[in-house]
């Protein structure tokens, strides 16, 4: 990251930040804009039990800039639910850049390439950094996470007629790294003919997130049992975009081959 003619690597910071307790995993980046200027957040995943406090952000940055260098003082900390690496653990700079540019996921990285699939959603489901949209984390909308929840009811129910209820006849629909649906009766028969061929699912959620004003990212587990009677639990991490009381856009992020397998 070159910031006022000053070059460091992302090691350099990482080595200093997580020797913070409360400090689980980091990532940086630096979002070049589309108005010129640059932007260099600091994502962190905290600690079991910890929380990202006015505090802990001075300390943060306080570590950066005396140990470090004051000019890569980062502009935002921002607590991430996870952060994703590749499947040998390297973290994932140049990819989440991508997609905080606006880029979508599937041209940004791989899923499949991905420990943690799931944790893409949360970086996907940003308006691209410098945009008009570009808003804070907000607490999630009662009304659509109410609406949500209703949707997880019904395919943990694997009712397919009450979930075809609540999508928009415009909806656009993608699961993992297959190709994206668009309609109401594609989605519908696809989501079908998926829960038709499990004995059982349900989702555990852990945290629901509002990004925009009618976006939600949730995380979550979700459990499965196939066909073959085997039960397996996943990390999973969805996106809702929701117009008019319905989900316009659905995007599911995580590895679903072991549930066929």
């Amino acid at each position: 990251m070159n910031r006022l003619g000053v070059r460091i690597g992302g090691a350099d910071i990482y080595e200093v930040v997580e020797q913070i307790p409360d400090i689980r995993d980091a990532l940086v980046v630096g979002v070049e804009q589309p108005d010129g200027g640059y932007w260099m957040p600091l994502f962190v995943d905290l600690a079991d039990g910890a929380e990202l406090t006015d505090a802990l952000v001075e300390r943060i940055r306080s570590a950066i800039r005396t140990r470090v260098s004051p000019r890569h003082v980062p502009d935002e900390v921002i607590e991430v639910p996870a952060l994703p690496r590749t499947l040998t653990g390297k973290r994932l700079e140049i990819p989440v850049k991508r997609l905080l540019q606006g880029v979508p996921v599937e041209q940004a990285i791989n899923p499949d390439a991905v420990d943690r699939p799931q944790a893409l959603a949360w970086f996907a489901a940003r308006p691209p950094q410098g945009s008009k949209e570009q808003v804070a984390m907000t607490t999630v909308d009662n009304s659509l996470e109410e609406l949500v929840r209703t949707l997880f009811i019904a395919v943990d129910r694997r009712d397919a007629d009450a979930l075809a209820d609540l999508f928009a006849d415009d909806i656009t629909f993608r699961f993992g790294s297959a190709d994206c649906l668009a309609g109401k009766s594609d989605v519908a028969v696809t989501c079908a003919t998926f829960l038709g061929r499990i004995n059982g699912i349900r989702h555990e959620i852990e945290h629901f997130w509002q990004v925009e004003a009618d976006r939600i990212v949730v995380i979550m587990t979700v459990h499965y049992e196939r066909a073959d009677g085997r039960k397996l639990s996943l990390p999973c991490a969805n996106t809702f975009r929701i117009v008019a009381g319905r989900v316009a856009d659905y995007r599911i992020f995580m590895d679903v081959n072991p549930v066929f397998a």
